[in-house]
């Protein structure tokens, strides 16, 4: 699984607990919520092995397709 992989999957989940925090009028959690998450996906891309410029050469790929 590729660091964008793991990154849409952090993403889609934090996601789909911070809509439950709001359906539930709990802003503050969706907000820490979002936060982690966003801070999760940006810590696998750096630690990612793969340089910085393929990972860019990459997306714009995908991007393409």
């Amino acid at each position: 699984m590729n660091v964008y992989q793991k990154g849409y999957y952090v993403l889609f989940n934090t996601v789909t607990d911070a809509v439950n925090a709001l359906d539930a009028q709990n802003f503050g959690q969706a907000r820490e919520l979002l936060i982690s998450g966003q801070q999760t996906c940006e810590e696998l891309f750096l630690a990612s092995e793969m340089p910085q410029k393929d990972i860019l050469e990459e997306a714009s790929t995908k991007a393409e397709a």
